[in-house]
């Protein structure tokens, strides 16, 4: 089985969800995550979590994450150097 998730590359929408959410009422459908515009550039990451295995105590998890779009501002956030 496996999780794949979407987490926006810009700052979270967490106060717009709640605002947008609290004042429609419960014949409009919900304000989600995709309606807020943070994923219109493709530009977001991708954790994804996969069971490699069930034993008798819990499950063996595989944790990965991806990059959907890579932009100069991501890939040069710290300096490189070649090493010594």
């Amino acid at each position: 089985m496996k999780y794949l998730y979407k987490y926006p590359q810009t700052e979270f929408p967490y106060a717009k969800l709640v605002e947008e959410n609290r004042r429609r009422d419960k014949r409009q459908p919900e304000f989600e995550l995709l309606d807020t515009g943070v994923f219109d550039e493709d530009r977001f990451f991708n954790p994804s979590e996969s069971i490699q295995g069930v034993q008798q105590n819990g499950s063996v998890m595989r944790p990965t994450a991806g990059i959907r779009k890579v932009y100069s501002d991501l890939t040069n956030c710290t300096p490189w150097r070649e090493p010594r």
